[in-house]
């Protein structure tokens, strides 16, 4: 028992290390009326797929779908989360990873969220939270909301928008400066932000539209990454805790 104990601690380690230091966030769109304004779903490379997630909102909220519509590879199913009124409120969506089968978790390389709508649900308002292996907290990887189309679309939002039928919009986030967002993760979670003028939008945007949509109606999400292997000289440092883990305990047994 004293092995696997011993050795579980020096897999949480690894993890640890292996876990990235804050990275520069790359965030880009698109949109248009067709899908083919944005990038195909690469459903076999997400971590998520099969996966179901968990929505949790306030009291009041609208949840119009399934998570499962997310990970289905396609964009005509459809998730619909609009939050209460409060201004400031939130919901969340979390994915847990299948660290039984790799216990040090994954990494996250890209992430593309992907909306469908007429109206302001179209829009995107978001945060991008991870849970590391022997973590207890959610940690957030963006500083302030992810939100597109951004300020610099200014008074062309409408008249892009809205009158013209659905639209397809994506955002991809990405790192700047390294080649992981994030590594050695075990959840993944989005936080929906409302993009309606009237309750509390992270983007500001988003107040001078005519529209008051508390939330987003989302087609699909991929999260682009891998399992997390450990470099060669980590591994090695964990199977020699892991070899002196099993002499110590023979030892004791004499």
């Amino acid at each position: 028992m004293k092995v696997l104990h011993t050795s579980l601690l020096a897999a949480l380690s690894l993890a640890a290390s292996i876990q990235a230091s804050a990275v520069t966030l790359d965030i880009s769109g698109k949109f248009g009326p067709n899908t083919s304004d944005v990038d195909p779903i690469t459903f076999g490379g997400s971590v998520i797929n099969g996966i179901t997630g968990t929505i949790d909102a306030p009291s009041g909220s609208l949840v119009s779908g399934s998570t499962d519509n997310l990970v289905d590879g396609s964009l005509a199913t459809l998730l619909r989360i609009d939050v209460d009124d409060n201004a400031g409120a939130s919901s969340t969506i979390t994915w847990t990873l299948d660290t039984n089968t790799n216990p040090l978790g994954y990494d996250l390389e890209e992430v593309r969220v992907y909306t469908r709508q007429d109206n302001a649900l179209v829009f995107h308002s978001y945060d991008v939270e991870v849970l590391y292996v022997g973590g207890s907290s959610f940690v957030k990887l963006n500083d302030d909301p992810i939100v597109y189309p951004g300020t610099e679309r200014g008074v062309t939002l409408e008249d892009d928008f809205f009158g013209t039928g659905q639209n397809y919009v994506e955002t991809i986030v990405s790192a700047s400066d390294a080649t992981y967002l994030a590594q050695g993760v075990a959840q993944f979670r989005l936080t929906v932000y409302p993009t309606g003028d009237s309750f509390g939008s992270a983007n500001p945007v988003f107040a001078t539209l005519a529209n008051s949509v508390k939330g987003m109606q989302m087609t699909n999400v991929d999260v682009l990454g891998s399992a997390t292997v450990p470099e060669s000289s980590s591994f090695a440092s964990l199977t020699g805790l892991a070899a002196l883990a099993a002499i110590y305990t023979l030892r004791r047994r004499r």
